[in-house]
């Protein structure tokens, strides 16, 4: 069987632009297990189920609230239980429309991501951090 190759749409969207220290990565990985989180199931139309989702920073401070919408973020109670990832997120310097923390389920995935769509059409730039590793694939 031939190995996929992705094609040049694809490969202009997905970037690695630095490493994050493995170290680091656990102990985010450990808040992200450990914190007190209000996990919610939101845009069940758009997901297979087992896609779950809680606010680092929103609009309104509330981690409940995962309905993603524009705004100028602020931190939720839920960040403070979580420093090593408040502390990325402050290190990497950027302006924050939203953070949230997904957790997906064995065999669970999303066929069409579909939360910017009531956005105004401004450019923005996802950042996704993986705190565990998906096989085949390693740290």
């Amino acid at each position: 069987m031939e190995e996929a190759q992705p094609t040049v749409a694809l490969s202009g969207q997905v970037a690695q632009l630095d490493r994050v220290d493995r170290q680091l990565i656990e102990r985010m990985r450990h808040e992200a297990l450990t914190a007190p989180a209000p996990w919610k199931a939101e845009y069940g139309e758009f997901q297979s189920g087992g896609w779950w989702t809680t606010s680092l920073m929103n609009a309104s401070g509330e981690a409940a609230d995962v309905r993603i919408g524009d705004c100028t973020a602020r931190p939720t109670a839920l960040l403070e239980h979580m420093p090593a990832t408040a502390g990325l997120l402050a290190e990497l310097g950027l302006t924050y429309m939203w953070v949230r923390l997904a957790r997906l389920e064995a065999n669970a995935f999303l066929w069409e991501h579909r939360d910017y769509d009531e956005l105004d059409q401004v450019e923005r730039h996802a950042c996704t951090f993986r705190c565990t590793p998906t096989p085949p694939h390693s740290w």
